[in-house]
């Protein structure tokens, strides 16, 4: 029965996607957690997220009358090799992956179609009014995400873990997810995204979604006890009041004196003290199993300097280097530059890195045409607060190896590209 109903809506999609292309893409946005639902087509595996994205290309590309240099041509010459070289990477670790065909799965639905949907926005952004479409659709999943999290923290569902300090099992929210840090690698930069919107809001309307975005993702956040997600959104949010003149000063003061209010409470509080002083000096339970973990991990690359353990291979590849017998052995080793070198090899970081870099070297020549030229920059320096939350929450855990991420980093990328 399920199944007929995927297809009845997956049909009703495709229609749309003919008829108005550009909300099916606006859809898609909206709907990035239904990655959870899975079936198989001919015997391959598939999301319905993978088929949105797969039947608006199809769609397109009727439209264009099987024309894909329209879609491929719609990114600077520049991108649309570093999109070329990425899948290229991520080819060549499907070849030296343990499981090919856990490999080819995750090939297809981490680099391929997060490309193709890169590729389809930058071909249907055409407009401010077109953008602005896409980036509230994607903050209306933030929304109900957030929401929905909220009510699991009233009602006490969710799932719960053993903290280091104090000694108790407490709740973390999950959402629609499985798992707290999922929601919060998904909300923090999209709570990042909404105070720039709040900022270039038009009406009251716009204002109050807003806000409540805002509000209610930061504490999902703290529902999931998400503490990369909260760091990550700190300094991002503190990045976008450096970078942005006007809010500079306001923001230097704020950070002065929540350094001031956060030392007192340090040094006349025990119980904080107690709780802070491990995590600032990774000596809590959490702390030290990562650096386990990385240790681990660059011991594993060592030997394996320039193909890394290959797409999915790092569960498989890891049990001769793991020694913390007391927790498994992870999908990945939680560290963003680690994660990289161990699915892609050196090749894929390598690419990983320049892409990075090209990305702030766009931005921060966008941010100075527009000061010579005195025009509004804000939203571009809110771009790069969103690239600086994911890469700050990346240094503690994996902020694109899973569909809705990469859709996240790649539309960030494109919208870097478009304003």
């Amino acid at each position: 029965m399920m199944i007929w109903i995927i297809i009845l809506l997956l049909t009703i999609y495709f229609a749309l996607a003919i008829k108005k292309p550009v909300v099916s893409l606006a859809l898609i946005l909206f709907l990035l957690p239904t990655y959870q639902i899975r079936f198989n087509v001919f015997f391959i595996p598939i999301t319905f997220l993978e088929a949105m994205i797969l039947l608006l290309l199809l769609a397109t590309l009727i439209r264009e009358r099987v024309n894909f240099k329209n879609i491929y041509f719609s990114a600077p010459r520049r991108w649309r090799y570093l999109a070329l070289a990425w899948i290229l990477s991520a080819s060549l670790a499907v070849f030296v992956a343990p499981d090919k065909m856990a490999a080819l799965g995750i090939w297809k639905a981490y680099f391929i179609e997060p490309v193709i949907f890169f590729f389809l926005f930058l071909f249907y952004s055409q407009s401010e009014k077109q953008r602005k479409l896409f980036i509230y659709s994607l903050l209306g999943s933030a929304f109900y995400l957030s929401l929905y999290a909220i009510y699991q923290k009233f009602i006490g569902q969710g799932v719960y873990s053993l903290e280091a300090w104090p000694d108790v099992r407490v709740l973390r929210v999950t959402s629609l997810f499985s798992y707290p840090s999922a929601l919060g690698l998904y909300l923090a930069p999209l709570a990042l995204l909404a105070i720039g919107c709040w900022q270039m809001a038009k009406n009251k309307i716009e204002r109050i979604f807003l806000i409540l975005t805002i509000v209610f993702s930061v504490l999902a956040i703290i529902f999931a006890r998400s503490e990369g997600a909260l760091v990550g959104l700190v300094v991002g949010a503190f990045c976008l009041g450096i970078f942005y003149s006007p809010w500079r000063r306001r923001t230097i003061i704020i950070a002065l004196l929540a350094a001031i209010v956060f030392i007192g409470l340090y040094l006349s509080v025990l119980q904080i003290k107690n709780y802070l002083y491990p995590k600032i000096t990774f000596n809590d339970f959490s702390s030290q199993v990562r650096l386990g973990v990385w240790r681990e991990s660059i011991n594993m690359l060592k030997d394996n300097f320039v193909f890394g353990a290959g797409l999915a291979g790092y569960q498989k590849i890891m049990p001769p280097y793991h020694k913390i017998n007391y927790v498994e052995i992870y999908l990945y080793p939680h560290n963003i530059f680690l994660n990289f070198w161990s699915e892609l090899g050196l090749l894929g970081l390598i690419i990983f890195l320049w892409l990075i870099y090209n990305f702030f070297a766009l931005a921060r020549s966008k941010i100075s045409e527009a000061k010579n030229k005195n025009l509004p920059y804000l939203w571009r320096v809110v771009i790069i607060g969103a690239m600086i939350v994911i890469l700050t929450h990346g240094l503690v855990d994996a902020p694109y190896f899973k569909n809705d991420l990469a859709i996240i980093f790649w539309l960030i990328t494109a919208l870097n590209l478009t304003v």
